[in-house]
């Protein structure tokens, strides 16, 4: 899991300073990119990146611990139900499987979707 978390810290920090917004739209089918992460509220989202800027290890690995943060299957699709863009960070995403009917997803950054499937 350390090593998970540590990987994640060097991908998400350039990505913090250097947004790349990607056009993503909602009803979009994606998969994501291997080592992407999500967290089930926008807000519980914004907080572990706060943690892992501000190096709060401890606090980043409680959040997974918990559910509250998730690791992203790669060999799943998921729909986009909704964007949000962050100055920032770049574009948010809110997700959910593909074959879900779900209304609330999971978010995460755009920068972490591998390609858009048609």
């Amino acid at each position: 899991m350390k090593k998970i978390i540590i990987s994640i810290i060097a991908s998400i920090l350039p990505i913090i300073a250097i947004a790349d917004v990607d056009v993503i739209n909602a009803e979009d089918i994606v998969k994501f990119k291997p080592d992407s992460f999500a967290c089930d509220t926008e807000d519980n989202f914004n907080a572990f990146l706060k943690h892992i800027v501000a190096h709060e290890k401890t606090k980043a690995y409680a959040m997974f611990n918990d559910s509250t943060c998730i690791m992203i299957p790669t060999d799943e699709k998921y729909r986009i139900l909704s964007t949000d863009y962050h100055f920032l960070s770049g574009n948010y995403v809110e997700f959910a499987g593909v074959k879900s009917d779900s209304s609330n997803g999971f978010w995460t950054i755009s920068d972490f979707i591998k390609e858009v499937v048609k």
